[in-house]
This record gives C-alpha cells, structure tokens and sequence, in this order.
C-alpha cells in the first residue's frame, strides 16, 4: 500500500460558489455571508457544551435553534448567540451538497496545479474568480494549488484548460483527474476528531 498525504495551506475560494447563488440578489448574497466579528479567531476557544452544539449540527445542518437548545440544554437566545459567534470567527460553516446535473453539469474533475511560487497567490485569487471553480487553495506537494471543477461537458472541460486556465499567469501546468462518480462530497466533521 501507499500513501501520498497533502497538506492545505490556505483557501481561495468565495464563500459561495457564484454557479449557486447567480439567481440571489445582492443583498441576498450578502446575508449568505457571516458577520465578522471585531475578535480574532484566536480568542475563541471551543469548550464541551460547544462540542455537543457541533455534534448536533453533524447530524443535521438545518436543526432548528429550539431543537439545539434542547439537545444542549441552552436557552435558544444561547444557541443563536454561540452559533454566531462561531460563524462570525470562521470556526463554524455551513455547506450544501448539492446533485450538480440540475444545473446541467456532466463533467468534473480536481486539477493540481503547478504555480511559480512568485504567482502563487495572484494565481491562487484569479482562478477562485472562475465560474467553473468552487473549490481552489494553496497545498504542500509537488503542485502548489489543488482545484475542482465544474463544466458542462468535456468540451467545455477542454476549453477551461486550454483558455482560462492556460491564461493564468504563472501557470506552467496542471494535471487533471476527472471525477467519474461522486459517492460522499464534504461531511460531517465532529469537532472531537480534529484535535
């Protein structure tokens, strides 16, 4: 057996993904968006009422803040007030698995990038900008970004690598892995196991 392990070392992409909330309105989008509070990230610290908060938002994302209460035994005010905290210090995100075909999306695949290490960062912003990109950031490895990509179809995959990717400065290669069948996108994460 063999084992390649990657570190991420910082993320590019938008808080929302464009391709989903084209159809918001700005003000909309905005409210998408957590408020960021006036203290670090840092000056927050996760205790055990907050890791039963966590593990109940696992099991489900879309718990009502009387239902939290009751699991955690908080007053509901208590819920909506750690959760925004959480939220507005980037500890705490809240994502959606969507079935991409409704938006007519037949081809994806994850491409790690090679970047001069001057570029790295103009690059890194410029291909979060993409519309076929929710998903870029920075890794250790032989390549210095790791994308997914969405297009239409494999033509529309051919044109994104040649055009808007070749485009990028900075650029000098990328490999492409097509994603044949997705079986589990990005889930529950319980705050015991990142210790």
């Amino acid at each position: 057996m063999s084992l390649i392990a990657h570190q991420l070392l910082h993320d590019y992409s938008k808080p929302a993904w464009a391709q989903l909330t084209q159809e918001l309105s700005e003000t909309e989008r905005e409210r998408l968006q957590p408020a960021r509070t006036t203290e670090p990230a840092a000056a927050v610290s996760l205790n055990a009422e907050d890791e039963m908060l966590l593990d109940h938002l696992a099991i489900d994302g879309r718990a009502t803040n009387a239902s939290l209460a009751a699991a955690t035994g908080w007053h509901e005010s208590t819920v909506r007030r750690r959760i925004r905290e959480l939220r507005g210090n980037g500890i705490l995100r809240f994502d959606i698995d969507i079935d991409t075909r409704g938006y007519g999306v037949s081809a994806q695949a994850m491409l790690w990038i090679s970047v001069e290490p001057a570029h790295l960062d103009a690059a890194g912003k410029a291909i979060a900008e993409h519309p076929e990109v929710p998903f870029v950031a920075a890794t250790t490895g032989p390549t210095s970004l790791m994308a997914t990509i969405v297009c239409q179809d494999t033509a529309h995959l051919h044109a994104y690598l040649t055009q808007q990717l070749a485009a990028v400065r900075g650029v000098h290669g990328a490999d492409t892995s097509p994603l044949i069948r997705i079986i589990k996108r990005s889930g529950p994460v319980r705050h015991g196991y990142a210790r």
